[in-house]
């Protein structure tokens, strides 16, 4: 069961390949968008820098900051549309991949095939064209703000650095103990089910019971 779930990973992660122009165009729109948004933080901190400290208002910096606020979900927009795109053209092929071998199994008529391809393909839509781009964005923004970081402020970006390699580690070990304490709950649960179902049980063999007792009388 391991190795054919790890057959079938591999299987579906060489298909990523097959959209690497629609990937490389959203990871560059992701990597410009996430520039943006640097570049506005950096204008609105000197804005309220300059208010805060020595009272003066300075409408442009804040016109800036807007502009690249705006270029940052423009661009962030274009980057999801070009995921969306790498998305249905992996799953296009996978359909048509395997629409004929589902078509001549015996055990299906065209009509399961088409409705199971349907499933198969609704059901992978989400992992190539959310799950894969965010995976890819969240490493890619995190190596652009370490280079920033560093190249700005040299202590900022060590503890970034360390925090990079800190929180991961952090949600895995939540990660295994709340699937720990979920498995744990579900056992109870299904022990609890288990003996409320053979009360009711009981109840029912009880009211049968009762039910017979005038036919006896009788």
């Amino acid at each position: 069961m391991d190795s054919n779930q790890e057959s079938a990973s591999r299987w579906l992660n060489k298909k990523i390949g097959e959209a690497k122009g629609a990937y490389g165009l959203a990871s560059a729109f992701t990597l410009l968008s996430a520039g943006c948004f640097v570049v506005f933080c950096r204008y609105l901190s000197q804005f309220a820098a300059w208010w805060l400290n020595d009272g003066q208002i300075a409408p442009m910096l804040l016109l800036y900051a807007s502009a690249f606020l705006a270029g940052r979900y423009l661009l962030a927009y274009f980057a999801s549309q070009f995921n969306y795109k790498a998305g249905n053209l992996i799953v296009s092929r996978i359909k048509k991949k395997l629409y004929p071998i589902l078509l001549n199994n015996s055990q299906l008529d065209s009509t399961s095939s088409t409705l199971y391809v349907t499933k198969i393909s609704d059901d992978l839509k989400p992992y190539f064209a959310f799950f894969i781009p965010y995976s890819m964005a969240s490493v890619l923004v995190s190596a652009l703000l370490l280079v920033i970081s560093f190249w700005l402020e040299k202590w900022v970006g060590i503890i970034l650095l360390v925090s990079l390699l800190v929180i991961p580690m952090q949600m895995i070990i939540i990660g295994v103990g709340a699937e720990t304490l979920h498995n744990r709950h579900i056992n109870l649960f299904l022990k609890y089910s288990a003996v409320f179902y053979n009360r009711l049980q009981t109840i029912a063999e009880i009211v049968n019971l009762d039910n017979f007792k005038p036919q006896y009388r009788f």
